[in-house]
């Protein structure tokens, strides 16, 4: 992670497909000194099923293994739904 975004003062948003894995995730980025990380507590799942812009196509550098598309919000509701971590 470190390598990715080196300034610990990078904006983070961290989800996985229903939000029960993000949730460590934040944690353990807030362990490592980042400062400003959000949640998306319902996952992608939640995402889609508010009605938010999902871009589906081939993976783009720095996907997970499985996944199936990328999630690109765009505008000023990129962090709807999303809570800051502690």
């Amino acid at each position: 992670m470190a390598e990715a975004f080196p300034c610990r003062r990078t904006r983070l948003i961290v989800g996985c497909r229903a939000g029960t894995r993000s949730a460590p995730a934040c944690a353990q980025l807030a362990e490592a000194g980042y400062l400003h990380i959000l949640n998306m507590p319902a996952g992608f799942d939640g995402w889609v099923a508010a009605g938010l812009p999902v871009e589906s196509g081939p993976l783009q550098s720095g996907g997970s293994a499985g996944s199936e598309g990328s999630l690109r919000p765009g505008g000023s509701g990129a962090a709807a739904g999303a809570q800051e971590a502690a």
